[in-house]
């Protein structure tokens, strides 16, 4: 054998081929472990025999990862105490009425428009055919399996007395739909009924039933609004500007 060669090759496998083989032994160790870790997502059985490491360590421990995941959040980067900071940082007086307002300039925008109206009118036209349908299907199915004692006694009352003796049309609908939004449904009754129901038992009423049954962030959110004094400012501008409500 040549002496150039040998040297050659003593030298590779003296310093080259350690280097290459650890580093190929290293790469396939780890890719293994990795898989190992994650996978297979189900237990293997041989024989009705589980293959040890199935499922993979993460998959089989996935209960206990996701438990002390949620601790160590929850005890250390998102604490009861910085949550309730931020609560109140965000849930200021100001705050609310900023997004109240925003709320009813929208809502009052959207309805100003008579298009709008006109074309709300038009979808609940085409849509009572349809709720109708499932009233009565629901209706039958409920008497098919006996669910309710008296829906059957109901039912053919229904379809005798009203049913059978009413044909309603589609431009029927759509001219029943645009009286009620034109002559019903006014700008002038929906403030009379809100100021109506905005009466002062009924809002001493709706304050003494959020105070007794809210609890939590609730009753803290009833507190900061003041629900009285925000239904009373809503009467009064009901009653003093009625243009513009």
């Amino acid at each position: 054998m040549d002496p150039q060669f040998s040297e050659f090759l003593k030298g590779f496998f003296t310093y080259a081929f350690p280097i290459i083989f650890y580093t190929f032994h290293g790469y396939i160790a780890t890719v293994m472990a990795i898989w190992l870790l994650f996978h297979p997502y189900e237990p293997k059985f041989i024989f009705g025999w589980q293959v040890p490491m199935t499922p993979g360590i993460f998959p089989k421990r996935r209960p206990k990862l996701s438990k002390a995941v949620a601790s160590l959040v929850t005890d250390t980067l998102l604490t009861t105490s910085d949550i309730k900071a931020q609560v109140e940082n965000l849930l200021t007086e100001q705050n609310i009425y900023l997004a109240v307002d925003g709320m009813v300039n929208v809502l009052l925008t959207e309805f100003r428009d008579t298009t709008k109206l006109h074309r709300l009118a038009n979808e609940i036209s085409e849509l009572t055919p349809a709720f109708l349908e499932h009233l009565v299907i629901t209706t039958i199915e409920g008497v098919e399996h006996g669910r309710h004692k008296n829906i059957e006694i109901i039912t053919e009352k229904i379809f005798d007395q009203i049913v059978l003796t009413v044909r309603i049309s589609r431009p029927q609908a759509d001219e029943a739909a645009a009286w009620i939004m034109e002559s019903v449904v006014t700008p002038q009754n929906v403030r009379l009924e809100i100021v109506r129901l905005l009466s002062p038992q009924n809002i001493s009423s709706l304050e003494n039933s959020v105070n007794q049954h809210a609890s939590g962030p609730y009753k803290i959110l009833a507190k900061i609004i003041g629900i009285k004094r925000v239904c009373y400012e809503w009467r009064n501008f009901l009653e003093k500007e009625p243009e513009q409500a």
